[in-house]
């Protein structure tokens, strides 16, 4: 792209080697867009904004995505037989293609209001115009609306589905300046997941996926409430509200071990769950336990600490449902 006169005239003297290197938004005038200052003089090809793109859609989370319909879906019909199901496997597809787009909306959300000044992502850095990622999520967006209106039969798969494109596009523009309730938006549009894949199977066997959703949820309200205190410093410079910015991070602490411990003690809770199931996923826990116990009682926020806690979700999350699944 190139630069105008009247380009350089707004510029007013904010020289090339900045506009490469520096967060310059902070210096311009706010009537400007934040929008022209990385992209004026973009030294990037298409091939590079390309595999940005892709790189801004966290590639790495869609197993994951994938995974939570389609565990839903075995814990509803109890039978391997339902993966040779196309229906389970398109459920599946949109679950994940709904959390690639609430990647890229969010990104770009942030980009506009300004929330990402302490972060490196593609449309920060200036590999990815901003436009480009508002492009790429409405596209998603709408061609998850047509083809979920077209290709699911079932009004609770449509419903689920329609659901989490509406809360995910809110989500940074109007719901993220909510104080926890944005928490509760992210653990339940990814805890739902498991509920439509219950779904794609048929709603004969939907209450046996009540119980993991209620745990995934419970688990991603922790992870949501570790990243809140990871990020807090940043996000108090951003002006962002989060729950430890504005109750401090000893109460963030607080909520973050209560709903871990609630995911840990669900079996117990719970009927129909053997000794085994009410024994193993306490015990699975004890670490998470541990770290956000310790988190607690510290005064300071040990960035490493909550980095290898949040890193231990996963594993967590995955011997659990294996737990679950032989109850």
């Amino acid at each position: 792209m190139f630069v105008s006169s009247s380009g350089r005239a707004r510029l007013s003297g904010v020289t090339w080697r900045m506009a490469k290197g520096m967060d310059v938004r902070a210096k311009l005038s706010p009537r400007m867009s934040p929008a022209g200052i990385f992209h004026l003089n973009d030294p990037f090809g298409p091939s590079r904004a390309l595999r940005d793109l892709v790189k801004m859609t966290r590639p790495q989370n869609i197993p994951a995505e994938l995974g939570l319909s389609l565990a839903g879906s075995l814990f509803a019909s109890r039978s391997l037989a339902c993966l040779t199901d196309p229906l389970v496997w398109l459920v599946a597809l949109f679950s994940a293609s709904v959390g690639v787009g609430s990647m890229l909306i969010n990104d770009y959300f942030d980009y506009r209001s300004g929330a990402d000044a302490y972060k490196q992502n593609p449309i920060a850095v200036g590999t990815v115009h901003p436009e480009q990622a508002l492009l790429a999520a409405s596209s998603l967006y709408l061609l998850c609306s047509v083809f979920a209106s077209i290709l699911l039969e079932s009004f609770p798969l449509r419903a689920l589905v329609g659901t989490s494109l509406l809360l995910t596009f809110l989500y940074t523009p109007v719901l993220k300046g909510i104080i926890f309730f944005k928490n509760v938006v992210v653990a339940f549009v990814i805890a739902q997941a498991v509920v439509l894949g219950g779904f794609a199977v048929g709603g004969a066997g939907v209450s046996s996926c009540l119980l993991p959703a209620l745990y995934v949820f419970a688990l991603v309200l922790w992870q949501e409430l570790l990243m809140d205190i990871r990020d807090m410093q940043g996000d108090a410079e951003a002006g962002i509200r989060t729950v430890p910015v504005a109750l401090g991070k000893t109460f963030a602490a607080s909520l973050a071990l209560a709903s871990a411990s609630l995911a840990a003690s669900l079996p117990v809770m719970a009927s129909g769950y053997g000794l085994l199931s009410r024994c193993a996923l306490p015990l699975v826990h004890l670490p998470l336990l541990y770290s956000t116990l310790r988190l607690l009682l510290t005064r300071e926020v040990e960035a490493q600490g909550i980095g290898r806690a949040l890193g231990l979700c996963e594993v967590t999350a995955a011997l659990a449902m294996l737990v679950l699944a032989a109850a």
